[in-house]
């Protein structure tokens, strides 16, 4: 199927792969709680990587398929931006004001009176509303094996400077020479993985995680620039999978490791059988946000969980309390974002570009 099949909502069933994704990130961090490694099942085949950096990564994949798609059908910047942040910034806020004035109250080993009067509370909400990240609340979680409030937290910078650039380059025309977009991409993956580098200066050389973030982003740029070129079959993958063993064992394998991953998903979830199964609801961001709060609420509530019970509970926690973050916050708010965006859908905008 090509990719431009492939990206029509009928054809595909990537709200169950963004939910499995954001499930498997909480098990993978189930074993962070209770070990303080990320050994699980993937990480036995995929030895430089363990189950929630892949799923981050093809969260990553599957946001610069579709908002590259978005604003190349739509070709409208201030609507694109606006749905980002209505996308992004609601349940955020709604995560992190939760998690410092009700968990953080509950869960501290302070006085309400010391927590409340305590500037490290408040500087927890704003810093991360505003994605200038801060991972710690007065003597919440403290005596927890990780004690971060909310890891997840992480991947969502790297995620607004992603979109940042997309639209940048669609603001400067970028997207008018598919020749010339697609050498940017595969500059800025360069970059990504240099010593030195150019665009992304912020990323240490040896941050391989982050580095991996810019790949499975700009791979699915790419295919929604070429999607009317780029037939998702049977073959690619195949080929992918071969080209992936004959440079096994070198600096080549994760990035092709990567590509073969995110192919193999991509024809999994175009798949009729899988496709029926569609869930009323994308309850997978309310997951992702809400996971790690939730593991260390039951590590505190019952230590010496084993990992597959915290990964359980936790489980089942997060798509409840993601299914009230969809219905009470996100969809209101993407739909509100839907309405706002259509004020500036018109021709002048098109010709400006």
């Amino acid at each position: 199927m090509y990719v431009k099949d492939i990206l029509k909502r009928e054809n595909n069933n990537f709200d169950l792969l963004r939910i499995i994704a954001a499930l498997l990130v909480i098990y993978g961090h189930s074993n962070v709680f209770v070990t303080k490694k990320t050994h699980d099942f993937l990480n036995h085949y995929i030895f430089y990587d363990y189950s929630g950096g892949v799923s981050v990564k093809v969260f990553f994949f599957l946001s610069g398929l579709f908002v590259t798609n978005s604003i190349l059908v739509k070709r409208n910047p201030f609507g694109f931006a606006i749905s980002r942040i209505f996308r992004i910034f609601p349940a955020l806020i709604f995560v992190v004001f939760l998690t410092t004035f009700l968990i953080g109250a509950i869960f501290t080993n302070l006085s309400l009176g010391e927590y409340y009067s305590n500037q490290e509370t408040y500087s927890y909400f704003y810093n991360n509303v505003l994605l200038f990240l801060s991972y710690s609340l007065p003597g919440v979680f403290s005596s927890n094996l990780s004690a971060g409030v909310n890891g997840s937290l992480w991947s969502l910078p790297y995620e607004f400077y992603s979109y940042a650039l997309l639209l940048c380059l669609f603001v400067f025309g970028i997207f008018k020479n598919r020749n010339l977009a697609t050498l940017i991409g595969i500059g800025i993956i360069i970059d990504a993985f240099m010593g030195n580098k150019f665009i992304f200066t912020w990323i240490q050389s040896n941050d391989i995680d982050r580095q991996f973030l810019c790949l499975s982003f700009v791979f699915g740029c790419l295919l929604a620039l070429w999607k009317d070129k780029v037939n998702i079959n049977i073959e690619l993958i195949l080929a992918s999978f071969i080209i992936c063993y004959l440079f096994r064992n070198t600096s080549l394998t994760p990035y092709l490791m990567y590509i073969s991953i995110f192919l193999t998903l991509t024809y999994l979830f175009t798949r009729n059988f899988i496709v029926h199964l569609k869930p009323r609801y994308d309850l997978s961001y309310g997951v992702y946000l809400w996971g790690w709060v939730i593991q260390q609420i039951w590590v505190s509530l019952m230590p010496g969980l084993s990992s597959l019970k915290l990964t359980v509970l936790s489980s089942f926690s997060s798509v409840l309390v993601g299914y009230l973050s969809w219905k009470i916050v996100e969809k209101p708010f993407i739909n509100y974002g839907k309405k706002l965006s259509k004020i500036f859908d018109n021709k002048e905008n098109k010709t400006l570009l």
